[in-house]
This record gives structure tokens, sequence and C-alpha cells, in this order.
């Protein structure tokens, strides 16, 4: 995975945050590949985070005036997804390159941390982001949440990955 500099310089001089889609991984090797939005805005919301947390880049400017991180009981789980929140209504813009830069491990023991509680925290602040954002909810993320408590881990996992590998 190498990345020319003059193909990402000029996006991250314009941008307060850079970030690009993940390949996912576990123990038999490659099997997802994610996708992005290459000029997230307010609307990229709706779906779910703008940006890739472990590949992302950000302004240490940008990290200071918003705070940095926020850390409690109902954005367990959810901070860095909070945290593209801030950045965007401070009024700061992103972008997401289209190459695979960074490589994930997400194996079986990642679905064992994903706790209903900590999915029902992530429905409220993403009401709370969609409000603040004047975006409309989407019904689908929404009923995914519920899906998501109810289904057992094992389907869930087949799930995802089919949707990683289109």
């Amino acid at each position: 995975m190498k990345v020319k500099l003059y193909k990402i310089l000029p996006h991250f001089l314009q941008n307060s945050l850079m970030s690009s889609p993940m390949i996912y991984f576990d123990e038999t090797g490659d099997w997802g590949f994610g996708k992005s939005n290459p000029i997230p805005d307010k609307n990229s919301f709706k779906k779910g985070a703008p940006h890739t947390h472990a590949p992302a880049m950000i302004r240490t400017t940008v990290m200071k005036e918003i705070d940095g991180y926020t850390d409690t009981k109902r954005t367990v789980r959810v901070e860095d997804y909070y945290l593209w929140y801030k950045i965007y209504k401070a009024g700061y813009q992103g972008y997401n390159l289209q190459e695979h830069l960074y490589k994930m491990r997400d194996d079986r023991n990642a679905m064992a941390r994903r706790k209903p509680k900590d999915r029902l925290n992530s429905l409220i602040i993403y009401f709370k982001i969609t409000r603040d954002l004047k975006v409309v909810p989407s019904i689908f993320v929404v009923l995914g949440v519920f899906i998501k408590i109810i289904m057992p881990a094992p389907i869930m996992r087949i799930l995802r990955k089919r949707r990683l590998n289109k």
C-alpha cells in the first residue's frame, strides 16, 4: 500500500481531516473492503460515520478547538462518530482518499465487544447528531440498530462480511 504524496497533499492542505477506507481481515486473511464518500458533508451522518477512524489524520489545531474526544457513558463505542460530528459542527470539512491504506483485524471476538447497551447509546447519539445537524435520520439505520441487538452474533458476522465483500 504505497501512497504518492503528490496525490494526497492537496487534499490534506485543503481539509481539516483526511481518512481512507479500510481492509478488514481475520485469521483466514482479508475478507472485506470498506467504502467511503470522497467528500462527505453533514448528510453523510445520516448513514453513519463519514470517516474511518484508524487511518484518519486530523489537524492538531482542530482537535484543540473542539476539545478532542468526548469520553462519556453515552459515547462509549461511538467516540469517533461523535468526534466527526464535533468537527463538522465547528464548520470544518474532511476528505476520504479512495485507496485502502489501512488493515484492521475484525475477527469473531469483535462481535462480542458490541453490547446491546452500546448499540442503544449509539442510537441516542445518532439522533442527537442528526437533530443538531438538521439531517433527517434514516429509518434503515434505526431499524438496523434494533436488528443488530436481537440478531445472533454468528448471523451478524455473515451479513457483515457479505456487505463488505460487495
